[in-house]
């Protein structure tokens, strides 16, 4: 506080009184504009140029933590299903059927002509049902060297050939698919025991197994017959012999 008088023989004193409360200090003229740039610097930090655009810096990184997010669970997702998918074909292949063609006994028969009749085991190895198991066969009286390259088709054969055969095998289950040779002339018989010509038995086994999927086992021998008192012998060829 401060006080102003005048002189004392002029006129009255006059005094006056200036309190800390009645003062107000002015504003500097510098301090508004440093406030104006202040400002500006802590938009600008708040903002960055990507590509030309000038984009908000929190917005963006959430943006791309989404992103991130999105890719991390549609390769979860990915992951998740193809393991399921490994574990269902794991499934498949412990469970599902298999069909298997191996040699079994021959039959000889003569009374005016001579017969063989070949029994070829039909075996399901797997866990579940063979269904509509269809096998188609064919036999032929050859030389014992079976060239690379043969042909096993078996297109020739109607739909109403009593080669062709429809039924299921039980899981752990065989039976048995006959093939004959009927109507052999004495002087291939001949053949057959000097052990000049032999017998081919060559077809297919199609099924379905319980998950619909048609499957195929291909079967190809060579059959050397045997003399009197002495086995049959059975060799499966180079080729022909697969299965899916």
């Amino acid at each position: 506080m401060f006080m102003l008088t005048g002189h004392a023989g002029a006129q009255e004193t006059q005094r006056v009184v200036v309190t800390q409360d009645n003062y107000a200090a002015p504003i500097a003229p510098h301090e508004e504009p440093n406030a104006r740039v202040q400002n500006e610097r802590d938009e600008i930090s708040e903002y960055w140029n990507l590509l030309g655009h000038r984009l908000k810096i929190t917005d963006t990184l959430l943006v791309l933590f989404t992103l991130l997010l999105s890719f991390a669970t549609g390769a979860l997702w990915w992951s998740t299903r193809k393991l399921v998918q490994g574990a269902d074909r794991t499934a498949e292949r412990q469970l599902r059927a298999y069909i298997s063609v191996d040699n079994g006994p021959i039959a000889f028969r003569q009374a005016k002509r001579a017969l063989f009749e070949f029994r070829l085991h039909i075996t399901n190895n797997g866990l579940t049902p063979a269904n509509n198991v269809r096998i188609i066969s064919n036999v032929a009286i050859t030389n014992s060297n079976i060239p690379i390259g043969f042909d096993y088709s078996l297109t020739d054969l109607p739909m109403s050939s009593p080669f062709r055969s429809v039924t299921s095998v039980a899981p752990r289950q065989s039976m048995f698919h006959s093939r004959m040779v009927k109507r052999m002339p004495v002087s291939e018989l001949r053949l057959i025991s000097s052990g000049e010509n032999i017998f081919h038995v060559w077809g297919q086994v199609i099924y379905d197994d319980i998950y619909l999927r048609n499957r195929q086992t291909n079967f190809s021998f060579i059959i050397f017959a045997a003399r009197r008192r002495q086995e049959a012998v059975w060799h499966r060829t180079e080729e022909h012999n697969n299965s899916n």
